[in-house]
């Protein structure tokens, strides 16, 4: 869809003809397709190795769970101080690892049933929790999109140097495109309302876990392009 905003300057007039130089916005509607979800897990342990051993149990299930997309890894590990009543000296009160990443999948019903999994694993030393769950534009279709909209704005340029060179009786080329900047506008992004755990308990009485995932939405991708072409008599 292109977006009928231009802003036209003459340059460079001269007896024999002029440039012409303006802008113009591309727009291109685009269905969210890909659902996602940040995990955050934490594990304490008397000694270190022992809050590491209880991460290393979900580092295990991710790289089972070979149907899951994730990225986004970040792990640490590191002492936790508690300080003395009578000393007030500081000391160390066990060890705590912690480790986070992002899912992703084109399936709903996939990333449900990781997340079911995945919270099974929760013990008295192994939290687990989620954030952000909801529909966005993967990378994939927004590298095509903006693609996809660049073509369609080179063949709208040449369509109108030949619409101008017939219209105005003269010569018109294309000189150039720029395309100065995309943008990527969700005007009311939906998420997942925060609750514990942001789950719910199924009303089957079947044990099952049901999650509160919001609808896929509309973004809307935009290319600002300005354009140049000469024109002369013929």
């Amino acid at each position: 869809m292109i977006k009928n905003t231009a802003f036209v300057a003459l340059c460079a007039v001269s007896l024999f003809g002029y440039d012409l130089e303006f802008k113009r916005d591309f727009t291109k509607d685009i269905s969210q397709d890909e659902i996602f979800a940040r995990i955050n897990v934490d594990a304490i342990g008397v000694e270190q190795k022992d809050a590491i051993k209880e991460i290393s149990t979900i580092i295990k299930f991710v790289d089972d769970s070979t149907y899951m997309k994730n990225d986004n890894f970040t792990q640490s590990s590191y002492p936790i101080y508690k300080y003395s009543n009578f000393s007030k000296e500081r000391y160390i009160d066990g060890y705590k690892s912690n480790l986070s990443f992002t899912i992703k999948n084109k399936n709903s019903s996939m990333l449900e049933l990781y997340l079911r999994k995945l919270l099974e694993l929760k013990t008295e030393k192994l939290n687990i929790t989620y954030s952000g769950l909801g529909y966005r534009v993967s990378k994939t279709l927004k590298t095509i999109s903006e693609d996809n909209l660049r073509l369609e704005a080179i063949k709208w340029s040449s369509n109108y140097a030949k619409e101008l060179s017939s219209k105005l009786n003269i010569n018109c080329k294309q000189l150039n495109i720029n395309f100065n900047r995309n943008t990527f506008n969700q005007p009311y992004p939906q998420y997942a309302r925060m609750e514990s755990n942001m789950m719910v308990k199924s009303k089957q009485n079947d044990g099952g876990i049901k999650f509160s995932v919001p609808s896929q939405q509309l973004q809307i991708l935009k290319i600002d392009a300005l354009f140049r072409y000469s024109c002369d008599d013929k």
